[in-house]
C-alpha cells in the first residue's frame, strides 16, 4: 500500500485485496451475571446503573437490557442477551470499558472485553548487494529517523536496529519488532506516516510492504480492478449509529471496471475476493 495517511488527507484511493477492513475501533463486552438475589451496579464506559434480581438470572438480564437499552445506545453502545449474559457492543470511537460491581447480596459477575481496532503495519527488508560492512541507511516512520548500519548480515543488522531503536519509535506510537525484518505496527491510536529508507553509505536499502486492515476514512465508493466478491458492509448514519446495509451486489462477482457509490459513509467492508480501489471521504 501507499502512504495512507498521506493520500487520503483530502480525499484519495488506494487498492485494497481481499480481507475485513474498519475505519473505526469496534468492541465487544460480555457481562455474565452470578447468584441468587440481590443488586449489582454495572458501568459502561462511565454511565452506570443497577441491576436488580428477578426469578433467575436470565430474567435479571433481560430486565436490565429492557430498562436502560436507550441509556446507553445514546453513547454508541447496544445492549443484547443470551441466556445470563449481557452483550455489549460499541462502534464506533473509545474502546470499551466495563465493569460490575455487587452491591447488596450476591448478585454480580464477570466481564470479558474485546476491543478491536485494526492494523496498520509497515514492513522494512533489508538488502545489500555486496553485504559491505558499515554501509548504511536511513530508515523514517512517523518523523522518526534512525540510521541502520549493516554488520555481518541482514539478521543481525535488523536485531541490531530494532535493540537500539525500538524505544524511540514507540514515542511515536509504533511498537518496532522483527529480526529477520524490521516491523512497525501502528498503536490502537496511531496510523504509519510516510515510511521511506534512504541510502546514506554503500548499498544498504531495502522494500517497504504495507499491510494493514485499518481504513484511514469512511468510504464513499469502490471500483472494481480485478473480479470481485464483497460479502458484507456497514455504514454510518446521519445519528453516527454504524449499522449493516443489505444491497442485492453482496456475494456477487462484479467485473472489473464496476463502479459502487454509496449514500452514506462506509466504515466496514468485507472483500471475499478480488481488488478493488477505494476512494476515501
Amino acid at each position: 500500500m501507499d502512504d495512507l495517511q498521506r493520500i487520503s488527507g483530502s480525499g484519495g484511493s488506494d487498492l485494497y485485496p481481499a480481507g475485513t477492513y474498519k475505519a473505526y475501533s469496534s468492541g465487544v463486552a460480555t457481562i455474565t451475571l452470578t447468584g441468587t438475589e440481590g443488586t449489582a451496579t454495572i458501568s459502561i464506559n462511565g454511565r452506570s446503573k443497577v441491576a436488580t434480581f428477578a426469578t433467575d438470572l436470565a430474567t435479571t438480564a433481560q430486565n436490565f437490557v429492557a430498562a436502560n437499552f436507550g441509556y446507553y445506545q445514546e453513547i454508541n453502545v447496544f445492549l443484547t442477551t443470551t441466556g445470563d449474559t449481557i452483550i455489549c457492543t460499541k462502534t464506533p470511537g473509545t474502546d470499551l470499558v466495563v465493569t460490575i460491581d455487587g452491591l447488596v447480596t450476591d448478585l454480580d459477575g464477570s466481564v470479558a472485553v474485546t476491543n478491536s481496532h485494526g492494523s496498520d503495519v509497515a514492513t522494512f527488508t533489508l538488502t545489500s548487494a555486496t553485504s559491505h560492512a558499515g554501509a548504511t541507511a536511513l530508515i523514517t516512520v512517523n518523523g522518526i529517523s534512525k540510521v541502520a548500519t549493516f554488520d555481518t548480515s541482514i539478521e543481525i543488522t535488523s536485531t541490531a536496529f530494532v535493540t537500539a531503536n525500538a524505544a524511540a519509535y514507540l514515542s511515536a506510537g509504533i511498537v518496532l519488532t522483527g529480526t529477520t525484518t524490521l516491523i512497525f505496527t501502528a498503536s490502537a491510536t496511531s496510523k504509519i506516516i510516510k515510511p521511506s529508507i534512504q541510502t546514506l553509505h554503500s548499498d544498504l536499502t531495502g522494500t517497504i510492504a504495507r499491510t494493514g486492515t485499518r481504513l484511514p476514512k469512511p468510504i464513499y465508493a469502490f471500483d472494481v480492478i480485478t473480479a470481485a466478491v464483497i460479502s458484507s458492509y456497514k455504514e454510518k448514519e446521519s445519528n453516527g449509529f454504524i449499522t449493516p446495509v443489505y444491497s442485492k451486489f453482496l456475494g456477487q462477482s462484479l467485473a472489473a471496471k464496476t463502479l459502487v457509490l454509496f449514500e452514506n459513509p462506509i466504515t466496514e467492508i468485507v472483500i471475499d475476493s478480488g481488488t478493488v480501489v477505494f476512494y476515501f471521504i
